[in-house]
This record gives C-alpha cells, structure tokens and sequence, in this order.
C-alpha cells in the first residue's frame, strides 16, 4: 500500500511519547455512556470539536433497533457523532516517530446496525484526508457492524499528529475502536495505541 500523510491541522502542541500511546476505557459506566467535551483528554487522546462519546458495550438503544453497542474490542469503544449525533469532530494524539520509518496503521470503523431507520446505511471517518467507511453489509442484525483498516504510512518528522474525524452526514454512529501503530518491518517495536476500547459513546438520540 502506498504510503499517507496522517497530518491534520494541529489543534495541540505537545507530542505525546509513543510510551503513552494507548487508551484507558474505565471512566465509562458500566451499560451506559460517557461524554468527552472539546479540548479533554481522553486516555493518550485528545478530543477536538464539540463532544466524542466513550460508550460501554452493554449499552442499548431498543427503541431505535439498537440492543448491544459492542465493542470491536474490549468493553468499550468511542463514537465520533457525539451526543448530538451529527459534526465534525474527533480524537487525535501525537506520536513519537522516526523520520523516513514507515509504520502500519490498524484500525476499525463501526456501524450501528438498527432496525428503526435513524441510522444511515454508512458510517464514515477520515483520517489524514481518505475517507473510510462501514456499511451494512455481513452486519450484526442489532448490534455494531465493525470494519477492519490498514493503513501504511512514512513519518516525515520525529512527530506524527494520528487523528481520527466523522464524516458522517447523517444522524448517526462512527464507531471507533482498537487502534494500534507498529514500526515496518518490526511490528512489535512501537506500542500499541489503546485504542481497543474507545468505546465512544452513544450518541444520545433525539428522535426516539
């Protein structure tokens, strides 16, 4: 694969060292949901735009359709739409990197399977200007439908800005979960990102 520029605009300063690069998914309530507002950290993360959601796999919206938002992961995982359910926002971090070392990007997208019809048939997300996506298709009738990434990419400086956007248009969930970031051709020389149980939220439905 060729490789990407993982840049975004930066909206903070700091990089993190790669000894931080994980996620710690313990503050969500167990079968609920919590919220992460702009400019809060979350775990090695950062949060930018309004609000990201961190939500526990056994939450449930049964009047939308939805009866398990299960992690790809873990108990958790992170939902980019917010409480309100739509925008542009995310979580990025910094990564310690080493100029002209490529690196392999493991991710995964979510889509919330529900019956009602409130969710659109695409989650979407983007990351470093591609647009990834996860759809129905080989779904989990009730659940969240996870789709796998690979990404391959060459740092350009001793400081990578990872970051991860909705670009989901409608109401919806963009599910985000078990992200890791390994060094080429030593998978196992940098950490992996936490990323596991970014379970983000539910977004809190209006239309019920």
């Amino acid at each position: 694969m060729a490789s990407r520029r993982l840049f975004w605009p930066p909206a903070f300063s700091s990089p993190f060292p790669a000894s931080q690069a994980r996620i710690l998914w313990s503050t969500a309530a167990s079968g609920g949901y919590s919220i992460y507002s702009g400019n809060s950290p979350l775990g090695g993360w950062h949060v930018f735009g309004n609000q990201i959601l961190q939500i526990d796999t056994t939450y449930a919206e049964p009047g939308q359709g939805v009866f398990a938002f299960n992690a790809q992961d873990g108990s958790n995982s992170v939902d980019l739409t917010g409480a309100g359910n739509q925008g542009y926002f995310g979580v990025e971090q910094y990564l310690t990197t080493v100029a002209g070392q490529q690196y392999a990007l493991k991710f995964y997208v979510g889509r919330a399977d529900g019956t009602s019809g409130h969710y659109s048939t695409t989650s979407s997300l983007g990351v470093g200007g591609d647009t990834f996506e996860a759809t129905s298709a080989a779904g989990l009738p009730g659940g969240i439908n996870w789709a796998e990434y690979n990404y391959t990419f060459t740092a350009t400086s001793t400081s990578t800005l990872l970051a991860f956007g909705n670009l989901t248009t409608d109401n919806n969930f963009a599910g985000i979960d078990n992200v890791s970031v390994n060094a080429v051709p030593e998978p196992a020389s940098m950490a992996a990102l936490g990323f596991g149980a970014l379970a983000l939220l539910r977004r809190r439905r209006s239309a019920k």
